[in-house]
């Protein structure tokens, strides 16, 4: 007998092609989810994270504080470097302010001292004011400082008998005058300090012309020409420190 062959059909062929997706199509789901996906490990790394968190909160880097530095303010209360307001008695009467720079300004009631020559005496009776600017070196503990001014105004009354005859009784005025004035001071504390001060003043005595209204005398022998007066003055005080 001869073999009998069977014979596919080309149809049939085609749907058996199909079987090998339809098997991966079923096996792919369970083979996926069988496995252990460690999704964060993939993606992201938390130990990482919380090791630089760790980090930054141990770190010394202070994210609170501003990243500009501004500068620090003076201690007002450091020696050297403040104002102060200074009161000085004697002669001359001072009221000095002195800012934190070492400039300043002084207020000074010149007294002046009387006055003797060979025919004539001088008394001023009329003090003069006169501000003085001034500059003063300030130091930690010790401070030194030098004032100029000029003043004029002031008077004074001549007195005196050149001759039996003739006697001067009047007045005079005071001119061209000139403070030179030196201010020492000592820092007791932080607030307080001793003052001693220097001044050294020039001015003249106007010249005087002598009249009595008797016509057997010589009038213009008794006249008095300018005095140029020099004068020392000390005068001590305190001053407050602010």
């Amino acid at each position: 007998m001869g073999k009998t062959r069977k014979v596919v059909n080309n149809s049939d062929l085609k749907e058996m092609r199909y079987c090998p997706i339809f098997i991966v199509f079923i096996l792919l789901p369970s083979s996926i989810f069988s496995q252990e996906i460690d999704y964060k490990k993939n993606f992201i790394d938390e130990s990482k994270i919380i090791k630089t968190f760790s980090e930054i909160k141990s770190s010394s880097f202070n994210y609170l504080k501003p990243l500009i530095k501004k500068k620090p303010k003076k201690d007002k209360s450091s020696k050297g470097i403040n104002s102060r307001i200074r009161i000085l008695i004697i002669k001359p009467f001072t009221i000095q302010y002195v800012h934190s720079s070492g400039f300043g300004i002084a207020m000074n009631d010149i007294a002046f001292d009387e006055y003797k020559t060979n025919v004539a005496e001088y008394s001023p009776h009329k003090p003069v004011m006169t501000f003085t600017p001034s500059y003063s070196i300030l130091l930690e503990n010790y401070s030194f400082g030098l004032g100029l001014s000029n003043f004029s105004g002031g008077k004074a009354n001549i007195s005196g008998c050149p001759s039996y005859h003739a006697c001067y009784e009047d007045m005079v005025d005071i001119t061209h005058g000139t403070i030179f004035q030196f201010i020492f001071s000592y820092n007791i504390s932080d607030t307080y300090e001793l003052l001693s001060g220097v001044n050294f003043l020039n001015y003249r005595f106007k010249e005087y012309q002598y009249t009595d209204n008797k016509e057997w005398t010589n009038d213009s022998d008794y006249n008095l020409f300018e005095e140029y007066v020099k004068e020392v003055q000390i005068n001590l005080g305190v001053g407050y420190v602010f």
